[in-house]
């Protein structure tokens, strides 16, 4: 009977964890909810940005989960429907591509790439935008040795849209 109990728990776990990031394929505006030429950053983020930024810029959650299926991690910025593509069909390939107006807006990907467990997660928290660049301020969160995890491969990302800008897009990795 515990084992019964044991088995339920951990399928009702997995069954959430495959539910994190689900959206629908409607049509996407920055701000919406909260949160041409694909660009991937250096595998290196940038240090903490210098001079004062001249504001936050809104931005709307695309999809965020642990189901992706990039390896390394790896920085994206977005600005046409062919390389968004391509990094869509890294995270879900059955599920529709979201409508996005790249005339006007850009996507912005983030990766960890892949993880031998369940507990990590990475978000994007907060976009700045400076005089000469876009900020994007990343969050990575890791199990603690104590957790209980779920035990199998995972690739934590966070995808978001933000209107287009022409600058200079730096991550940080902030606390």
């Amino acid at each position: 009977m515990k084992n019964i109990i044991v088995l339920m728990i951990a399928l009702f776990l997995l069954l959430i964890l495959s539910l994190t990031g689900c959206h629908g394929s409607q049509p996407v505006q920055p701000g919406a909810s909260g949160e041409g030429t694909g660009t991937q950053s250096g595998g290196e983020d940038e240090g903490p940005a210098q001079g004062k930024p001249a504001g936050v810029l809104e931005f709307a959650s695309l999809s965020r989960g642990i189901e992706g299926t990039l390896k390394d991690k790896a920085r994206y910025v977005l600005k046409d429907e062919e390389e968004f593509k391509k990094i869509w069909q890294n995270i879900s390939p059955v599920r529709g591509l979201p409508e996005i107006d790249f005339d006007n807006n850009m996507v912005i990907a983030v990766f960890m790439g892949e993880k031998p467990t369940g507990g990590y997660e990475i978000e994007i928290k907060t976009v700045y935008e400076y005089e000469d660049r876009i900020a994007v301020n990343i969050v990575e969160t890791e199990p603690g040795e104590e957790d209980i995890v779920t035990q199998a491969l995972t690739y934590p990302y966070h995808i978001i849209i933000l209107e287009k800008s022409e600058k200079d897009v730096v991550f940080e990795v902030v606390e």
